[in-house]
């Protein structure tokens, strides 16, 4: 008692400390000076997207009216060429954040409303795309004087610019070496998925403003805070379990690392359970390693002499009333103040129910009205029992906890325990389970939420091609280009050294359906040209070079939406896997797209 009551003083001080510091700077101030903005996040989300109809409606209405069109001509052909692919690619984006909407776990409540305000941002943004931004195109846009019968087409092409030529060269590179294009895709896509094993893995990360005990002016300053608290209470203190975490982002875990030790047996249990600890606890990356129930408690057991109590008029029932009167106190009545209910007991006095050693002579009533000590009739013995149980499926569990103080994650822990951990598996007897916990399997279970939304993902993304391109092959070509974005994504990960977690997963997920929106477009555009008389060599040539501004427009615009959201502990790795994957997979729906459609359906150059 007298090193916790050290430990309690040395943690008050460095408390007061803390808060002098902040009463200095901040006089009169009773809360944190900056609030978090997580829930505006999802908010900031959308508005990368909001802007992709509009740029995609006025950057085609700008190319007609440079090319000699009048304003109302060119809003119209925009309704007629773009409205209906824009509403299906904005349906497909939509779609894409599906999974997270359907996920029927706890987890999935922390990120549904990036579902809930990116569709609804996504559908509103493609009606002012079709109907508010042709009149603001009309109205803003300049206007652009063609000198009729010049018969120079080139001067009214802004496609024949020197950087739309080189562009056009390259794609016709890839067009006619498609099989060279479509290999060195597929390589890295392969070597995007087994370098992927070496990006971080992460639940759902720490919080940063929530509530403070230690109130710190930024996140370096509560970092070194807390890295004091450890060291100190490690060196100081090394019989008392205590824990210095932050505030937890997404469902509570607790302790990161945790293994369920079950079976029959207490006793067995309990040992199976500390050698189980002690391989943690050889784990140089752990810290705080402890069991949630393992020491039994002290108890007094009184034996009733039952020959005594009945000759001296007490019975088993009537002692463990007075008991329970004295010790606890006994409900007499209620006092009501306003709408309030609060209970009147009835108990001993304070020094005999906080000493122990007046129990043996507390005077128990008898049926003669008189009173006698509690020793004679019943005996007192000392002994210890179970504090607690904790049952698991019905069987006696005990959990080895750990903290994780460093940078490694949880998941490269477990990984690194399992070939220490299998010899205590394989021995351990019939009915005996040890079973990994933690944000590992929590992070397994939301994963696994996520994944059973995937089928309605795919039969609503391949509902909505279908009715847009009315061909399954056109369909099944557009669903190869959702997972290259993993290409990107591995890439930034790896970089920038970013934990792969449970919203950055969201966000790969939801990273498939903004590509699949440019692939509809850009199919959808050399469909119509080729509808319209052009070969479907030259129709694929220039409609992907008509598609190059919007696409790069778009995805530069979502890009630098992300770039706020990058420093959100808890958006940042969902924003840096959306980085990466719309970079990456700009460049090959400009490339690797054309080629493959030349290859699908065997488009070559004319001789």
């Amino acid at each position: 008692m007298r090193g916790r009551r050290l430990c309690f003083d040395v943690l008050a001080t460095r408390f007061r400390e803390t808060a002098e510091v902040f009463n200095r700077d901040w006089p009169g101030v009773r809360q944190p000076p900056r609030r978090s903005l997580n829930h505006l996040r999802p908010l900031f989300r959308a508005l990368g997207l909001l802007v992709d109809d509009a740029i995609i409606a006025v950057e085609l209405m700008a190319v007609k009216m440079e090319q000699g069109w009048d304003r109302l001509k060119a809003a119209s052909y925009m309704w007629k060429a773009t409205a209906f692919p824009m509403l299906t690619g904005t349906l497909v984006t939509a779609a894409g954040f599906l999974p997270i909407a359907t996920a029927q776990s706890s987890t999935g409540e922390y990120t549904r409303s990036i579902f809930e305000v990116v569709t609804l941002a996504l559908l509103l943004s493609w009606v002012a795309a079709v109907l508010f931004v042709p009149y603001l195109g009309d109205k803003l846009l300049p206007r652009h004087h063609v000198p009729a019968g010049n018969g120079n087409a080139a001067e009214s092409d802004p496609y024949q610019t020197r950087f739309y030529r080189v562009f056009r060269r390259w794609l016709e590179w890839c067009v006619d070496h498609r099989r060279t294009v479509i290999v060195l895709t597929l390589a890295l896509f392969i070597a995007a998925v087994g370098l992927f094993r070496f990006v971080l893995q992460q639940f759902f990360p720490a919080s940063t403003f929530a509530q403070f005990v230690l109130l710190t002016h930024d996140i370096q300053a509560r970092e070194a805070e807390r890295a004091w608290l450890i060291e100190h209470l490690a060196r100081a203190f090394p019989d008392i379990t205590a824990r210095v975490t932050r505030l937890e982002n997404g469902p509570p875990v607790g302790y990161p690392l945790q293994y369920r030790v079950s079976g029959e047996h207490i006793r067995d249990v309990r040992r199976i359970a500390l050698e189980v600890a002690a391989v943690v606890r050889g784990n140089p990356h752990v810290a705080n390693v402890n069991l949630d129930w393992v020491e039994p408690s002290k108890v007094v057991r009184l034996v009733l002499d039952q020959d005594r109590a009945r000759v001296l008029g007490v019975s088993s029932a009537a002692l463990a009333d007075f008991l329970r009167g004295s010790l606890s106190g006994s409900r007499v009545s209620y006092y009501r103040e306003d709408n309030e209910l609060i209970e009147i007991l009835l108990r001993g006095p304070e020094e005999e129910r906080s000493r122990l050693s007046l129990l043996a002579s507390l005077a128990v009533p008898t049926a003669s009205g008189r009173s006698v000590p509690l020793s004679q009739v019943a005996t007192l013995k000392y002994g210890f029992e179970e504090g607690i149980i904790w049952h698991r499926d019905r069987l006696p569990t005990v959990i080895v906890r750990a903290d994780v103080y460093g940078e490694k994650q949880p998941s490269s822990i477990v990984a690194s325990l399992e070939p220490q951990l299998q010899p205590i598996r394989e021995a351990l007897p019939s009915g005996y389970l040890l079973k990994t916990g933690g944000a590992v399997e929590d992070s397994a279970k939301g994963s696994s939420s996520v994944a059973a939304g995937m089928p309605l993902f795919l039969a609503a993304v391949f509902t909505l091609l279908m009715i847009q391109l009315r061909s399954f092959s056109r369909a099944f070509l557009v669903l190869l280009t959702a997972p290259l974005g993993l290409i990107g994504v591995t890439l930034f990960l790896l970089v920038f050294q970013v934990p792969f977690g449970f919203v950055a997963m969201l966000g790969t997920i939801a990273l498939s359906g903004m590509i699949m929106r440019n692939s509809i477009i850009l199919v959808d555009q050399i469909e119509q040209d080729i509808a319209a008389g052009s070969t479907p060599y030259q129709a694929l040539i220039d409609a992907t070079v008509r598609r190059f501004r919007p696409i790069v427009l778009t995805a530069l615009a979502a890009v630098l939406a992300m770039i706020p959201l990058s420093r959100s502990v808890f958006f940042g790795p969902m924003a840096v896997a959306i980085m990466g994957g719309l970079i990456v997979a700009m460049a090959l729906t400009l490339l690797f797209l054309p080629a493959l459609y030349a290859a699908w359906f065997r488009i070559h150059a004319p001789r």
